[in-house]
């Protein structure tokens, strides 16, 4: 597992931590930068490729409601319009901390109080930008109705490369995930297919992984 933030620069030691205020300031100015120039003069720039998508939008129908969600670091908006398109009659919010126009200029480590166990489902390609990610996932899980679930994108090779900057600042393989995410919640995988990476050409093996609550 990779952190580019430590313990140092935290308000506390407490699993709600926050970043200190100048520490925070920097993370938001990288996020923001960073946003800016990986979409400059690329309006349909995502991560996640269109067949993937598809994929996506067939869990969140065969999972859940598939009425209301939430797309958490949208970016460009490429992946809700896309979301929209997939499944017919869906609401969804895009967030992001360089939100413009329909993409809600929001920090997704927070939640608004009537998102509260009021989702079908969130979905989310940039728990790799979160400073403290388990945390974020349990904020997630607050708005996720009982019979939905959170959905994270995960490929090989891309976590190891996150943890060592301010704004990829987290990274962790599947298996460090379910270590974590088991404590509280049923966890999954759902393979998707190999693609080729967007800066190495190398294929990756790319991976949805589903986040829902126990049965009580």
């Amino acid at each position: 597992m990779y952190m580019w933030y430590n313990n140092d620069d935290f308000d506390s030691n407490n699993f709600d931590r926050k970043l200190k205020t100048d520490k925070y300031n920097e993370y938001v100015d990288a996020q923001i930068t960073r946003n800016s120039k990986r979409n400059k003069g690329r309006s349909n720039f995502s991560w996640i490729q269109n067949n993937q998508l598809k994929v996506l939008a067939e869990i969140i129908i065969n999972h859940s409601e598939a009425k209301n969600g939430i797309c958490h670091g949208a970016a460009n908006g490429w992946e809700v319009k896309k979301l929209k398109e997939f499944i017919p009659n869906i609401n969804i919010i895009g967030t992001d901390l360089a939100g413009t126009g329909e993409i809600l200029k929001w920090d997704f480590h927070k939640v608004k109080e009537e998102w509260i166990n009021n989702r079908d489902f969130i979905y989310s390609n940039a728990l790799d930008h979160s400073y403290n990610p388990f945390y974020c996932i349990d904020q997630w899980m607050s708005c996720v109705k009982k019979s939905g679930l959170c959905i994270l994108s995960h490929a090989s090779g891309h976590y190891e490369l996150c943890g060592s900057n301010n704004h990829d600042c987290f990274g962790a393989s599947v298996e460090e995930y379910k270590e974590n995410i088991e404590k509280k919640y049923k966890f999954s995988i759902h393979d998707c297919n190999f693609l080729k990476g967007f800066t190495t050409g190398i294929r990756v093996r790319h991976r949805f992984l589903l986040i829902q609550h126990k049965e009580e």
